[in-house]
């Protein structure tokens, strides 16, 4: 899975954050570039694993739409 990452100067002189418009909520600062896309990685991997785990509620339909 390829996920786009952005990366900006942070609210914080000197910091860095990362976030993943894919994943909305999904972001990470950190004092170097590599740190902040560093620790992203980390939320993106517990952001997927809950979203793995959650179970849809009774009645649900999956559907794919190819777009």
């Amino acid at each position: 899975m390829t996920i786009t990452v952005h990366v900006r100067p942070g609210r914080t002189p000197g910091w860095y954050q990362a976030f993943a418009p894919e994943l909305p909520g999904c972001s990470a600062s950190a004092p170097s570039v590599s740190e902040a896309v560093q620790r992203l990685r980390l939320r993106i991997d517990d952001h997927l694993a809950e979203a793995r785990n959650r179970a849809p509620a009774p009645g649900t339909r999956r559907l794919q739409l190819e777009v």
